[in-house]
């Protein structure tokens, strides 16, 4: 086959739809890590109790993260300020502090910096690696350096018997999309 022979196959038509192809591939793959995932019925973990709202939207970081957790914290923040106030009534807002061993009190003003009804919960040497495991979090470093952590916004509800992830954010969504599922969500949880 000669040269000329194989690039006549490769018509503007042809290069258009592969290109197409791989577009519209790239942007599943993209949109999957943004769909919601639900986990099963069960869950337990420290700081979630029958106490807090029917459902609760949290985010797992630690004080001095300068960039993902103050932005996740804000987009939480927005959401949950979009709701009317019979819904809003129904949604907890949660910050994890992955940071073992930090002073309670202080989890609780860094949260508070972002919503006065955040709620705080500091991990324990005792219960991170549970934590960690079921929430695929990152851990700190002997010397209390991050070593890394996932950046997921979590959404849980409550279920007759105990809590799930009702969905999970692999990267941040916007305050509003946030906001529309959680309107949604509130709504249908008992």
């Amino acid at each position: 086959m000669t040269e000329r022979g194989a690039r006549a196959r490769l018509t503007p038509g042809r290069h258009a739809a592969g290109a197409s192809l791989l577009a519209l591939g790239l942007a599943t793959l993209g949109l999957v890590a943004l769909l919601p995932t639900r986990g099963p019925v069960g869950l337990d973990l420290p700081f979630l109790d029958e106490r807090m709202p029917p459902v609760v939207v949290a985010f797992a970081g630690y004080p001095g993260c300068g960039t993902i957790c103050p932005a996740s914290l804000a987009t939480i923040r927005t959401a949950a300020d979009a709701l009317p106030a019979a819904r809003r009534a129904r949604l907890g807002l949660l910050f994890v502090n992955i940071e073992r061993d930090t002073p309670p009190a202080q989890s609780e003003a860094y949260a508070r910096a972002f919503h006065p009804d955040f709620r705080a919960y500091s991990l324990t040497s005792e219960d991170a690696a549970p934590v960690y495991r079921a929430l695929a979090l990152g851990s700190f470093a002997s010397d209390g350096q991050a070593a890394a952590h996932s950046g997921y916004v979590y959404v849980f509800a409550r279920a007759a018997n105990g809590w799930r992830i009702e969905r999970i954010y692999r990267r941040l969504p916007a305050s509003g999309r946030l906001a529309n599922d959680l309107h949604e969500l509130v709504a249908t949880i008992a």
